[in-house]
């Protein structure tokens, strides 16, 4: 039997836990043994207490022993004299070490495999024979952002960990990069992996929705689910206002980040959550957990997903799509290009507010997906093909 080191040492927020839970499910249902290296490994213990009790999984807690500890001190003071012999970053050194130590115990007859869930938190500068020391024997990495294709030719040493013998693959959501650099990159091995989403809603209706039904009363629903400038806030915030004798409600939920803004559009932003117009419905600050939040989605008539100066893959795409709601992409984007090819919705110029708002009326009132279209985009942005891809690469 083989065993799969899943590894996530980056975050838990965000995408970071319902990924990991995902990959860990997709897993065990190949018939693989998992041990699950994370932040947070009693909430995978939770999720999975059959696969624990049936030892199919185990949780491995990121930990570095005494020995590796005192190692580790050393090489930050020897790294801040001369940052040429390790590299730049020991946190790099320590996550490496972390996984190498998660490998040295598989049982005899099992052969192993470790999956990098956050590849690009695994990448930086450190000394080449001290990655061939931590480099597991056969590994792969998913890398939700591709590193630029000039780097990767010029060889910098962040990137060296991906050319390793060791290195199965470089896995991608992002399929434009990836054909880019199949063309450019031919000897390094790809594989596109869907941009998958966890879309279970909350099996009882929360608060939330019963508060959103009541405040549109009957009428049409705009989600945005982050207020960030990265997710087009003030872009949708103007809309409210250019539409406010449409009868739609304008929904923007999430963590309020006005980085990147200039003071005029901060003092702009600030003026709209604190005294928000009749038609927007605003919970600044708020994030709920991803059930409620696919209960949102799935409330919603349309999403807004006009990311700003943003050309990757989103999986808040597959969540709507999956949900059976329509959205709103900026033109010119990976996102567009989807969401043109399988016709889930509209591509826009967000700053345009007058054609936006002619392809929102467009997408509420009189848009349908095209029924084999929409399967089409279920079936691959889907589980089973996540499956089939990492059965294939870890065989």
């Amino acid at each position: 039997m083989t065993r799969v080191i899943l590894v996530d040492l980056v975050s838990w927020i965000g995408h970071h836990r319902p990924y990991f839970l995902m990959y860990t499910k997709i897993l065990l249902e190949l018939g693989y043994r998992v041990d699950a290296l994370c932040l947070e490994g009693e909430e995978v213990r939770a999720e999975f207490p059959d696969d624990i009790a049936s030892k199919t999984l185990r949780i491995i807690q990121p930990r570095l022993t005494i020995s590796q500890r005192i190692l580790l001190r050393v090489i930050r003071i020897v790294t801040s004299i001369f940052p040429s012999i390790f590299g730049k970053d020991d946190r790099l050194i320590s996550r490496w070490w972390m996984v190498k130590t998660a490998t040295l115990t598989p049982e005899s007859s099992e052969s192993l495999f470790v999956f990098i869930l956050d590849l690009q938190g695994h990448l930086g500068e450190m000394n080449p024979e001290i990655q061939k020391l931590m480099l597991p024997s056969a590994w792969a990495g998913l890398s939700i952002c591709p590193p630029p294709i000039d780097l990767l030719l010029e060889g910098k040493l962040e990137y060296l960990i991906i050319n390793s013998p060791s290195c199965n693959a470089l896995c991608s959501i992002d399929e434009a990069r990836l054909a880019e650099l199949e063309q450019r990159v031919p000897s390094l091995p790809l594989v596109h992996l869907p941009d998958i989403s966890y879309t279970r809603c909350s099996p009882i209706v929360p608060a939330i929705v019963s508060d959103l039904l009541a405040r549109a009363n009957g009428h049409k629903i705009v989600l945005l689910a982050s207020l960030t400038k990265k997710h087009g806030l003030i872009e949708f915030l103007r809309l409210t206002t250019f539409m406010s004798a449409s009868p739609i409600l304008f929904c923007a939920i999430g963590l309020v980040n006005l980085d990147g803004y200039t003071k005029d559009e901060v003092v702009e932003v600030a003026t709209f959550l604190k005294s928000p117009s009749e038609n927007l419905f605003i919970l600044p600050d708020f994030y709920p957990e991803e059930e409620i939040l696919n209960s949102i989605f799935e409330l919603a008539d349309a999403a807004y997903l006009c990311y700003k100066d943003f050309n990757y893959s989103s999986n808040k795409l597959t969540k709507s799509i999956f949900l059976s709601t329509p959205v709103l992409v900026t033109h010119n984007t990976l996102l567009a290009d989807r969401v043109q090819k399988y016709r889930l919705g509209y591509a826009v110029d967000p700053d345009d507010l007058h054609q936006t708002a002619i392809a929102l009326n467009s997408l509420i009132y009189e848009f349908y997906f095209d029924i084999p279209l929409h399967k089409e985009f279920m079936d691959y942005y889907s589980e089973q093909t996540i499956g089939q891809k990492l059965a294939a690469l870890i065989n």
